[in-house]
């Protein structure tokens, strides 16, 4: 038995699984999309995840009912917490909306993928080096992107500028013009208290 089935027998509810089952999200025959999505992966991480979006920050996502089912959607959001937490918080919430399960492509700096085994490891949960070329083929392929504008300026603010958008690139605005999709924009704040509210 290899460690991942192992972490899934223990760890995955068939609750959690049937609501990743229901993605539309298709795989090759080895389990992985040409970026490197794994379903498998993703159960395991969304049981993980569970007591932490619950029980630990209590997220409070509004508005899911406006995420289409199909088709290219860009999500915009504001980094507000000293980790980047904040980004699996919106793939959690997306992956497990009661109206239309999403699997979300989140967009990571640069140098996160160059990370031994929790940059493979990202790439199984959905995360993608942020390169506008990137972003173009997969909102082609039909994808959900949540893209952070801010940047490691976000997410590495100071205390007295918590409550403050930092300086941040359009790339996000030129990707939505040119692929005429959806844009959802998602606010975060209170991430540096065990509370962080989210809403669409």
């Amino acid at each position: 038995m290899s460690i991942r089935s192992f972490f899934k027998r223990m760890l995955v509810s068939r609750e959690t699984e049937s609501i990743i089952d229901r993605i539309p999200k298709p795989v090759g025959s080895f389990d992985y999309d040409p970026w490197g999505y794994n379903t498998d992966a993703v159960k395991i991480a969304a049981s993980v995840l569970r007591p932490l979006y619950e029980d630990y920050f209590r997220v409070e996502a509004h508005g899911l009912e406006q995420v289409p089912a199909r088709g290219r959607l860009l999500v915009i959001a504001n980094h507000s917490g000293q980790l980047p937490f904040d980004g699996s918080l919106v793939a959690y919430a997306m992956t497990t909306n009661p109206h239309h399960p999403r699997a979300v492509r989140v967009m990571v700096e640069r140098w996160f993928p160059t990370l031994p085994y929790v940059g493979n490891l990202f790439n199984e949960l959905g995360g993608v080096l942020g390169d506008p070329e990137n972003c173009s083929k997969m909102l082609r392929n039909e994808e959900a992107i949540v893209v952070f504008p801010e940047g490691v300026r976000g997410s590495g603010k100071t205390w007295d500028k918590r409550y403050q958008l930092q300086r941040f690139g359009l790339g996000f605005m030129h990707l939505r013009s040119v692929n005429r999709r959806r844009c959802c924009r998602w606010g975060s704040w209170d991430a540096r208290r065990p509370c962080p509210r989210h809403f669409i």
